[in-house]
């Protein structure tokens, strides 16, 4: 620090471009040497190499050119031609797919840090499905509610039946037509109970797994019927969760490996008909958008 002279308060002298502070701080101690190497695992850097749609590592990674963000070339083409003309991460406006670019280099970079990347993707899937195995519903558990259904619309409609007392007035002309009725009214209450039970869908409303803002629900399977829209399920979130409004949540649901961010007017039946192969449960996953 070099003093001015021409002063009697033992200023420093002026420095274009330079605070107080920058002239009178110590200056930064060098944390590593020149020929030092830095050692970082892999695991602590996959956020910047991570899809934010499918939450893989990049494939083909394409550069939005509005905001720069990263995403796979697959996912991002997809999600605009079937979702809304937006960036999935920061929703800024994206005419068309013209404004995406290759980043070869950023590919390169990812060979270098997983130079077998399919072996590494390989044993996270495995990870991922031993996961879900230990944590889905059991078929016991869907059959009981099924047969609880019944049961509780056959107490029902017993209840809404009349007595027997007021039967009896009524005659033998009413009793005929009872008897010849009540076949028919059994046919069309089991096929009304099984039209209910087939509207219903059981599907499992997950945390994301790298979600850190929000927590877990208490009831994470849940049931409802084929109707329900997916901005009820978010206005069903942000109550559950005391977190903002429906537009912070997303609703992300998994399709031959690759993971789609629902637009909110799709209902239950539209996902299942589109998204889920039947052979396993329906498990849609949510995450916390500050933005």
């Amino acid at each position: 620090m070099i003093m001015n002279e021409e002063s009697t308060w033992l200023e420093p002298v002026e420095v274009d471009g330079l605070t107080l502070y920058d002239i009178n701080r110590e200056p930064r101690r060098q944390l590593y040497a020149k020929d030092a190497v830095v050692t970082r695992h892999a695991r602590s850097i996959n956020m910047e190499l991570t899809c934010p749609i499918c939450l893989g590592i990049l494939h083909s990674t394409m550069i939005v050119m509005e905001c720069l963000h990263r995403f796979c070339s697959e996912c991002i083409q997809k999600c605009l031609r079937v979702g809304r003309k937006e960036c999935p991460s920061c929703r800024i406006h994206v005419p068309s797919r013209r404004s995406l670019r290759y980043d070869a280099n950023f590919d390169s970079l990812i060979a270098r840090i997983y130079p077998n990347l399919e072996e590494y993707e390989e044993h996270e899937e495995k990870m991922i499905s031993d996961l879900n195995k230990n944590r889905n519903l059991n078929n016991a558990f869907t059959q009981s509610c099924r047969q609880g259904l019944r049961n509780q619309l056959q107490h029902r409609r017993k209840k809404s039946k009349p007595s027997q007392s007021k039967q009896r007035r009524k005659g033998d002309r009413l009793q005929e037509d009872a008897d010849h009725s009540g076949p028919n009214k059994r046919a069309r209450n089991s096929e009304d109970i099984e039209s209910d039970v087939k509207s219903l869908v059981n599907f499992v409303l997950r945390r994301h797994p790298q979600e850190i803002f929000v927590g877990d629900l208490d009831r994470e399977y849940l049931r409802t019927t084929s109707d329900l829209k997916v901005m009820h399920m978010k206005k069903f979130l942000a109550q559950k969760l005391n977190q903002g409004t429906q537009s912070n949540f997303d609703i992300i649901v998994v399709s031959s490996e690759k993971a789609v961010i629902m637009d909110e007017q799709l209902t239950l039946k539209d996902v299942c008909q589109h998204f889920w192969d039947g052979r396993s449960d329906l498990i849609l996953h949510y995450r916390f958008n500050q933005g």
